[in-house]
């Protein structure tokens, strides 16, 4: 199947190309516009009849048609033998548009069951997940995560960090992309995997068991294996889509990628070497593995823009295997070639700085042996953000600075150097750059200032989470935070301590006696942070405060904390005065944009019928020539119609809204769960699901207090 832009659904069966029913092409009205298209294998259900006496007319007869037909009359199909009524594993079509998911039964052409989606739909995923028997059908929207049965009942929810882009079935967990540039891995309700990327996630393929390929919107691709990040590579077009296939037979699948410039290449799964590329001449639209000729053996099927349809088979013969491994073998000359031409002018460079020590004679192209590049991460109180300051030693200056990341740098590189250049040069780091596992590649050129020939230094610099709170060792002039939270853990202080010297990038010893008390203010925002300790004695466990009246920022902590203190279930008691005040103005505004929805849907339901009346009328008047009469009635019409487009205006602005103040309400769920750990953190979302279902808004003060609701 495919969805064109005109919101329609073209559905080939080649499967029916030689029937006498000719329906190898249908096509599908959807009428609004596509945002996602998928399909799954559910248990249908088919009614049968296991007398003789039923013919294939009536067998071949949708479960609808049958049941239409027995209300009104029984006797003939009790004629034809005893009815069945049995489920089948079919394939069911999933169609996504903006607010609305559409299951559609294609054998049987009828409609499964049509859900609203109030939370967005952006993308859709079919797959099973832990504790359900049969597959579901896996919603990404605004935040937020659900889950369908066969039957349009919802058996799945939870909440992720942002808008979803991407979705895709790891064996039973789910991988889920999303607009803060995050890659998550759900089992179940709990996140195992978490990685932070370059640019929004676009695209996710499953690789076998454990690995899976990712694109993103800047033009990068790439493949984690587990939680390690393999190989990447990054072009200047947009990433369309990418499937796995075993383009080359040789029991490895390859993975394929489409480009919005038409290009469509093959690449090593394990190291991300092309062996095969294509242009077409028009960008790809999306990529398909199926057996579409019906020959026993699966294709990769290429869909274009412009409505071309392309298959490319495995290379089954030694001709065909022979042509690839020539064409892996050039690349792998050319790239051997360019290596050699490098590695030539490095010695030509070696060689002459060596004529030059030997003859005693100092070039300016020569830095002495003993120098080398410091580096330091240090507030930068004038513009308000960290800084690592690299320094270089022996007399020489740093003329620029190459610093890679993927996750720091919108482009992977950046290029930092003065007009006159230092011994020191800086790299600012931003708050919305810090995050769990910042690092990032720096190759810092290094020489005299008339040297012609320079060194390059190479190192990798490691940005702690935290480190844009600075210890105050006198804090009277800092006011002690409302918002907090509170947990026990089995840990002594200088276990806290050590944890604390590494994340916030400092070496504090503290004075001993089982208690710690620390204040920070970060230099983005003032902000202030207290953390609290107090040991236990050998029976009770050692209890924590964390006061910060950011509640992402202490939910970042307790997250890093469960990591590196192995707290599987951490139970946290919070308080967010400010958080929940907002938050209860959001569930207001929320609940008056849904009943604004109902209100305008019944208006233009109201004003459709009347439309369709007048049209009748219209056409009834001019049936008889009085067209004085039909005039005024279209007259009215088109007083209706702008009524309509009116109506239908402020229907969409009050979706908009809805979808904004939505999101919200799932951010709030999601740093309400990062304030716990295991069991904990997945019953806070069952439970704010359940207080929102039923409209409790107290319920859900105390689950964000204490983690579930008082009885």
């Amino acid at each position: 199947a495919c969805a064109t832009g005109a919101a329609n659904i073209l559905i080939h069966s080649p499967h029916l190309r030689h029937s006498d029913e000719n329906q190898e092409v249908r096509q599908l009205d959807v009428n609004r516009r596509i945002s996602a298209l998928t399909s799954g294998e559910w248990p249908l259900p088919t009614i049968t009849f296991d007398s003789e006496a039923s013919s294939e007319k009536m067998k071949s007869l949708s479960v609808d048609a049958i049941e239409q037909m027995q209300s009104k009359s029984d006797e003939p199909l009790r004629r034809t033998g005893r009815q069945v009524k049995e489920k089948t594993r079919r394939h069911a079509l999933l169609v996504g548009t903006q607010a609305n998911l559409l299951c559609y039964d294609v054998e049987e052409n009828s409609d499964l069951f049509y859900k609203d989606c109030p939370e967005g739909l952006n993308t859709i995923a079919f797959g099973t997940i832990p504790g359900m028997k049969e597959p579901l059908t896996i919603v990404g929207g605004s935040c937020s995560l659900q889950g369908f049965d066969h039957e349009g009942n919802e058996m799945f929810w939870t909440v992720t960090g942002d808008n979803v882009t991407a979705l895709a079935f790891l064996g039973k967990r789910l991988i889920v992309g999303s607009e803060d540039y995050e890659i998550r891995v759900f089992e179940g309700e709990d996140v195992v995997m978490e990685a932070t990327e370059s640019d929004v996630v676009v695209s996710l393929t499953p690789i076998g068991k454990e690995n899976f390929a990712f694109g993103l919107a800047n033009g990068t691709i790439g493949v984690y294996g587990g939680e390690k990040k393999l190989w990447t590579r990054r072009y200047k077009h947009d990433v369309r889509d990418m499937a796995i296939f075993d383009l080359d037979d040789d029991g490895e699948a390859e993975l394929i990628t489409g480009w919005s410039n038409g290009r469509l290449d093959v690449r090593k799964r394990e190291t991300g070497q092309e062996i095969f590329k294509e242009r077409l001449s028009a960008p790809i639209s999306g990529l398909c593995i199926s057996d579409y000729r019906m020959q026993g053996s699966e294709e990769i099927i290429v869909a274009t823009a412009n409505g071309d349809i392309r298959g490319y088979g495995c290379a089954s013969s030694d001709e065909a295997k022979e042509e690839i491994e020539t064409k892996v073998d050039n690349m792998r000359l050319e790239a051997l070639k360019t290596q050699k031409m490098a590695l030539l002018l490095e010695k030509r460079s070696y060689e002459s700085n060596l004529k030059a020590v030997k003859a005693k004679t100092r070039d300016a192209g020569l830095v002495p042996q003993e120098t080398k590049l410091k580096q330091n991460l240090q507030p930068n109180v004038t513009e308000n953000c960290m800084e690592v300051l690299f320094e270089s030693t022996e007399g020489t200056v740093i003329k620029m600075l190459i610093c890679e990341s993927q996750s720091l740098f919108p482009t992977g590189t950046k290029v930092f150097k003065k007009n006159k250049p230092t011994a020191t040069l800086s790299v600012p780091i931003q708050k919305d750059q810090l995050g769990a596992g910042c690092t990032f590649n720096v190759k810092a050129v290094v020489g005299h200032l008339s040297s012609y020939q320079d060194h390059i230094f190479e190192s990798t610099c490691e940005i702690p989470h935290f480190c844009g709170f600075i210890h105050r060792q006198s804090h009277g002039d800092l006011k002690m935070p409302e918002s907090c939270v509170t947990f026990e853990m089995n840990e002594r202080v200088k276990s806290l301590e050590t944890w604390i010297n590494k994340k916030f990038g400092m070496s504090y010893e503290g004075r001993g006696g089982g208690r710690l008390e620390m204040w920070f203010k970060s230099i983005y925002n003032d902000d202030t942070l207290c953390i609290f300790f107090q040991e236990g004695d050998n029976d009770s466990r050692s209890s924590v405060k964390l006061a910060c009246k950011d509640m992402q920022t202490l939910g970042d902590m307790i997250q890093e904390l469960a990591d590196a203190f192995s707290l599987k279930d951490l139970k946290s008691i919070a308080s967010f005065p400010e958080e929940m005040k907002a938050f209860k103005q959001t569930i207001q505004v929320v609940e008056e944009c849904d009943r604004t929805r109902l209100k305008l849907q019944a208006d233009i339901a109201e004003n459709v019928n009347l439309v369709k009346q007048l049209v009748v009328k219209a056409e009834d008047v001019r049936l008889v020539g009085n067209m004085e009469h039909m005039k005024r009635i279209y007259a009215q019409l088109y007083e209706l119609n702008l009524e309509l487009i009116g109506e239908y205006k402020k229907r969409a602005r009050n979706h908009a809204e809805l979808v904004r103040n939505l999101k919200t309400v799932n951010s709030m769920i999601q740093k309400a769960a990062r304030l716990r750990t295991g069991r904990y953190k997945t019953q806070v979302v069952q439970e704010c699901r359940k207080a929102i279902k039923s409209n409790n808004i107290h319920a859900l003060v105390d689950i964000f207090r204490s983690g579930q609701a008082s009885n």
